[in-house]
């Protein structure tokens, strides 16, 4: 998760990185591989409060667990449902922003102020997880 989302968050940040294997997808990459989600077998779901995925790279984790860093795993990137009315996507955290934006882009003023302040405290990355992670 650590490795992954350090790749993800520099793609995003445009930090090109010189000795990397495949590039990050631009739009809605995996959490597990960093290719793009559009791509059937990257598709993520969540089961039973676990990532589900038919990623090659996919590893059984519980997204709960996941969504609080920890000493060894600062990374956060873990599978959230859209809040959106009627919306029934699940995002990589990491890209939530990105889907909020194309999707619903008037989210921010038109959602009451409380589930607002949820999504806004489940997709905003702490100084400290950027840090860990070593982002610029």
């Amino acid at each position: 998760q650590n490795h992954m989302g350090k790749h993800i968050l520099l793609s995003q940040r445009g930090v090109v990185e010189a000795n990397t294997v495949t590039e990050v997808a631009k739009d809605y990459p995996c959490g597990f591989c960093g290719q793009e989600i559009s791509d059937a077998a990257c598709k993520i779901f969540i089961g039973s409060g676990k990532a589900i995925s038919l990623c090659s790279e996919e590893y059984q984790f519980m997204i709960k667990a996941a969504l609080k860093p920890s000493g060894a795993k600062p990374c956060t990137n873990a599978p959230l449902k859209c809040a959106a009315t009627g919306c029934k996507k699940v995002h990589w955290k990491y890209n939530m922003a990105e889907h909020l934006r194309a999707r619903h882009p008037t989210w921010e003023e038109t959602w009451e102020p409380t589930r607002r302040d949820a999504m806004h405290s489940l997709i905003t990355l702490s100084h400290d997880e950027e840090t860990r992670l070593g982002i610029p």
